[in-house]
Formats: structure tokens, C-alpha cells, sequence
């Protein structure tokens, strides 16, 4: 369908662009599914070593991830009162050191520990909630 576009006279970039995204996503196929929250996932990201997957929910949890195997490596109470909306390593942290928002309005910090414990505090209080998070390395 891609290039049926690409041929079509009067051809626009958004034409283009949609044409491209549907071919993409014609070619995704579902590698695993995960069960682990009991609520709506808002959050799916890699850490930076690519060897686990950190996903946050309504349901408060933030869950690390063998993605590979499908299986929870540990599962830990955000320390949120709302709505988790994005859960991220630091980066050259060792994927040990994870910074969360949520809907309501606090960014925090858990400092994971070899033994599996977590250390959680709060960064910040925003007024209205915190949806995304813009992490730079050093």
C-alpha cells in the first residue's frame, strides 16, 4: 500500500507519512504478553543496559521485567498516590536507580539495591500531575 502512494499523482508528505506508518505497523507482530498489573499500563520503557523492562500503572506498581522470558523480576509500591505515567532508569546508573511521575503531580527516586530492597524518596511536588519525565545523562 506504501508504494501504491508513492505512485499516486498529487502525493503529500502527510499521505506519505501515513502510508509509511501503516506499512510499519503492518509488519509489528505481538512477541509476548505480560501479566503483572491490575491496572491500565502507562508507561513501558528499556533500561539502559536493554536487559529489563520497567512498566507503571494505575494500580501504583512499577514492575521490572525479564522481557525476554516473560517473567516479573521484582514488583515495587511506587510510593505514588495516583496513577503512575512514566518510570525510567537513570542513565550509567546501573539500571539500579529509577525516577517516577505520576497524575499525582510528585516525581520520585527509588534506589534499587543488589538485595532486591528499594530506597524511595520524593524530588519534587508539582501542583497539577506529572506526565512525563526528560532524563540527560552527565
Amino acid at each position: 500500500q506504501m508504494w501504491r502512494a508513492l505512485r499516486e499523482p498529487g502525493l503529500t508528505e502527510r499521505r506519505l507519512s501515513q502510508a509509511a506508518s501503516r506499512h510499519l505497523l503492518d509488519r509489528l507482530h505481538r512477541e509476548k504478553e505480560l501479566h503483572g498489573h491490575d491496572g491500565c499500563v502507562n508507561t513501558c520503557s528499556f533500561t539502559p543496559s536493554g536487559q529489563t523492562l520497567i512498566t507503571g500503572s494505575d494500580d501504583l506498581q512499577i514492575v521490572f521485567w525479564d522481557w525476554a522470558a516473560g517473567t516479573i523480576r521484582q514488583k515495587i509500591e511506587s510510593g505514588h498516590r495516583n496513577n503512575v505515567f512514566q518510570a525510567r532508569a537513570l542513565p550509567q546508573s546501573g539500571d539500579k536507580t529509577i525516577v517516577t511521575c505520576a497524575a499525582d503531580g510528585q516525581v520520585r527516586v527509588m534506589y534499587l539495591s543488589e538485595s532486591g530492597t528499594a530506597t524511595k524518596k520524593r524530588l519534587a511536588q508539582h501542583m497539577g500531575r506529572a506526565h512525563k519525565l526528560s532524563l540527560t545523562p552527565d
